[in-house]
């Protein structure tokens, strides 16, 4: 059986199915997957923007004050009248999420090879650095990458913990002069 939330606020609460969901300072929802009917998700979207932080109630564990932590997406016309809700983190929290470590240090490495001028050696021991969040509920990895890749890989050379690669151990070019 899925388990269920509850989002209680200043004037409503609302309890859906969960599947996955992640905190971030264990007060902002940074990844969210849950589904219920159509009124109470559309209520649970509702309290997650009340001035006032609403509690948000776990499946045996402490009601705790939170707040949306990323875009809220509801996807509406499933099966049996029900809605999914997802909140998936913005760009600013730097963070990787994926079904495994494997997958989230695949996503990193696209990350590093499109943003950054780093070694395909470096990419692990960077990715090592991570900060990993613990899933509250669900099975979902969550990474928080360094912010300053370049200095940390700059400290890292002139300390030792990085070792340019080694070149090529021979190359040879040949010319050739095209008579006219």
């Amino acid at each position: 059986m899925q388990p269920t939330i509850s989002l209680l606020g200043l004037r409503a609460s609302a309890t859906i199915f969960c599947n996955n969901l992640i905190l971030d300072d264990d007060r902002l929802i940074v990844l969210l997957s849950a589904f219920g009917p159509s009124q109470e998700v559309r209520a649970f979207a509702q309290i997650l923007y009340d001035r006032e932080a609403p509690l948000l109630t776990l499946p045996d564990k402490k009601s705790k004050r939170v707040a949306a932590g990323g875009n809220v997406s509801l996807i509406g016309k499933m099966d049996n009248g029900y809605t999914g809700l997802y909140i998936l983190p913005d760009r600013k929290r730097r963070l990787i999420v994926g079904n495994s470590r494997e997958e989230c240090l695949g996503i990193y490495s696209r990350i590093l090879d499109q943003q950054q001028f780093v070694h395909r050696d470096w990419y692990l021991p960077l990715f090592e650095m991570a900060e990993e969040l613990s899933p509250a509920i669900g099975n979902k990895k969550c990474y928080r990458y360094i912010a300053n890749v370049p200095e940390e890989v700059r400290n890292r050379i002139k300390h030792g913990g990085f070792a340019f690669p080694k070149p090529t151990a021979s190359l040879t070019v040949e010319v050739k002069q095209e008579q006219r």
